[in-house]
């Protein structure tokens, strides 16, 4: 295949592909899929051209962590206005699970992508501190993020008021606890 795209162009579509995946995904393509949505046939020539958009301060990287690459605000703005599909979303840590159990104990900030969250609800992000919640699929290190929400179905993962402390349970029909919160998404650092 004979390409005539230029550098510059290349580039430009390695933005793009860096800023759709995130939007959609929450985290930024492989090297190995920027080849395949760009129609580079070399990974060494993805890598340099994500050097040069780097250099010029277009994205930014952490070193031996492949998928830890995000656009700068000069590589946000090269789409115009930032929107709230693609925007990244700073979420309150408001506490962590330990044996079900949610303590509350949040002062910092978990980012997910604006396009995670309804506009006209609140959210709060909840870090999962052991394994009590493998049986129903989510593990240590995971982060929970919650949004106040009262109708909730069958199988949904949820916060509901116990005795002494919320807990994360999954909901079944005939609960009588009331529920305080649901689990809209679990990320996992890879």
């Amino acid at each position: 295949m004979n390409d005539h795209r230029t550098g510059r162009e290349v580039r430009r579509k390695i933005l793009e592909c860096i800023r759709k995946g995130t939007a959609d995904n929450g985290y930024p393509p492989s090297i190995r899929e920027l080849c395949e949505m760009t129609g580079l046939r070399s990974t060494s020539s993805v890598k340099s051209h994500m050097e040069k958009l780097k250099m010029e301060g277009y994205i930014t990287s952490q070193s031996g962590k492949p998928r830890a690459v995000s656009l700068t605000e000069k590589g946000q703005n090269c789409f115009g206005p930032k929107t709230e599909a693609w925007h990244n979303t700073g979420i309150p840590m408001a506490g962590s699970v330990f044996n079900g159990t949610l303590k509350m104990n949040g002062s910092r900030n978990a980012v997910f992508p604006g396009s995670f969250l309804r506009k006209d609800q609140s959210a709060c992000a909840i870090e999962v501190s052991d394994d009590s919640l493998e049986d129903i699929g989510i593990k240590k290190g995971s982060v929970l993020l919650i949004q106040k929400q009262e109708k909730v179905r069958e199988g949904d993962i949820v916060i509901v008021e116990d005795t002494e402390q919320d807990r994360i349970v999954r909901y079944q029909n005939g609960e009588t606890r009331p529920v305080t919160g649901k689990a809209v998404g679990a990320f996992r650092r890879l």
